[in-house]
């Protein structure tokens, strides 16, 4: 029998009753940078971004392309609803961890009162 490789894992999550005030006070390009930083904390390389702010900075569309694969961060703060889509890939070894670390972070933000998730090992 053929063991089957698995190439990554890929988290979609919906959070629901989030706090936003985590984001008062900060700029657009400082939010980037948390999310970079996010990034960079769990040794994944970030290739390029895009983020649309729609009102302010608690509403927004981010896509992270990474070496790795990409991240995905969409927000509705008049609903305290996010959705998250982290597919991670092993290129060279398991890249589980950092994706729950990854998860883990965006949590740390945006402090669900409600988390669905689903991890997909692909």
């Amino acid at each position: 029998m053929k063991l089957i490789k698995r190439h990554g894992l890929h988290i979609i999550a919906d959070f629901y009753k989030c706090d936003f005030s985590f984001f008062k006070g900060k700029s657009k390009k400082q939010i980037k940078m948390i999310f970079s930083q996010i990034i960079s904390d769990n040794n994944l390389h970030e290739l390029g971004n895009f983020y649309y702010f729609f009102s302010g900075v608690e509403s927004f569309t981010a896509v992270v392309s990474l070496a790795e694969s990409h991240i995905t961060v969409h927000t509705w703060p008049e609903d305290e609803y996010v959705s998250i889509d982290i597919f991670i890939c092993n290129y060279s070894s398991d890249q589980s961890k950092n994706a729950k670390n990854i998860l883990k972070k965006i949590v740390e933000i945006f402090s669900p009162g409600k988390i669905k998730k689903l991890l997909i090992k692909r």
